[in-house]
């Protein structure tokens, strides 16, 4: 039998590559009746496309009711990719406070509120992989991070090494534009409200610095409205 892709009335199945496994994962995971999901190219096994202005580009767009996300994705069982990552991310934060980079779906320009980094482990709380304690959940909170969770600037708990990084961009953001209000931070879930998390009913959570808006610390449920 003839392929009718030969005669353009067909279409070719991409092949994902790991990174784009990764993509469809947390698609699945984050697509919901209020959260669409928006891919940096159009695939045959992806979701719509967004549009930015600048040649360099996040993976997704998490658009919601609320909020707006531009998301770059790592696969997180190589350390090395989630600290590229990192880099990756805070380039991107830039490109939108510096006015480089302006966002785009379905032909409408879109606010970025915020700019995450995801990895697999997202579902689970945390960015790095835990073999060997690599990212290891903390045994408790100092008092000050307990009066923060009380006011859901950051989580009931944390991953060291997640927690770790998230701190870091925080503090390169704040050394290069402090007044900025374009969020920097990971995205996690709200497993880490729990100590034991059940993470097949985890919903999907931002947690972000916003250094130039009245709440800096920021620890929202996507769209943040849900959060209890």
């Amino acid at each position: 039998m003839t392929d009718l892709s030969d005669f353009g009335g067909g279409v070719d199945e991409d092949v994902p590559n790991p990174e784009d496994d990764v993509k469809k994962y947390l698609s699945e995971w984050l697509r919901g009746d209020e959260r669409r999901i928006y891919w940096e190219k159009e695939k045959t096994y992806g979701n719509g496309t967004f549009s930015v202005s600048t040649r360099r580009r996040p993976d997704l767009v998490i658009e919601s009711k609320t909020r707006n996300y531009a998301v770059e994705v790592k696969v997180a069982e190589d350390s090395s990719n989630v600290h590229d990552g990192a880099h990756q991310t805070y380039q991107y934060w830039k490109d939108i406070v510096d006015g480089r980079a302006t966002y785009s779906v379905r032909g409408n320009e879109i606010e970025i509120d915020a700019v995450l980094l995801a990895t697999r482990y997202s579902p689970e709380g945390h960015l790095f992989h835990t073999w060997e304690n690599k990212d290891a959940m903390r045994t408790g909170r100092s008092e000050g991070a307990k009066k923060a969770v009380e006011f859901n600037q950051i989580p009931g708990i944390e991953y060291s090494a997640s927690e770790t990084l998230i701190r870091m961009l925080h503090r390169f953001a704040k050394g290069y534009n402090d007044g900025a209000k374009v969020g920097i931070g990971g995205l996690l879930s709200s497993a880490l409200d729990d100590d034991q998390p059940n993470i097949a009913s985890a919903s999907p959570a931002a947690l972000f610095y916003s250094l130039g808006s009245d709440r800096v610390q920021n620890w929202e449920y996507i769209p943040f409205y849900l959060r209890p």
